[in-house]
């Protein structure tokens, strides 16, 4: 389904593996990818199965990594001009 891409799609965003590593089943990869998703982020239901609310906390997980990257890097800049100024 269009959402399952979705979804899939937002788990690689966040750093969950896009590749088949653990077996060469694409769909038994992938249901262990919404399990293991599942079990971190929605332990109350974990069945494997990509349902409305998995999208939801994923979609919001790519917003918040994206937030979380800008800081770092507004954070590393700033951080990287003070030890200049230390330094000269």
């Amino acid at each position: 389904t269009n959402d399952k891409k979705k979804f899939l799609i937002n788990l690689k965003k966040i750093g969950y593996h896009s590749k088949k590593i653990i077996t060469k089943d694409k769909k038994n990869f992938e249901k262990l990818l919404v399990l293991a998703f599942q079990r971190r982020f929605r332990p109350e239901l974990v069945n494997g199965v990509v349902d409305e609310e998995c999208l939801i906390i994923s979609q919001n997980l790519v917003k918040i990594f994206k937030i979380g990257s800008k800081l770092q890097g507004a954070i590393s800049g700033a951080t990287g001009t003070v030890i200049e100024e230390l330094i000269y």
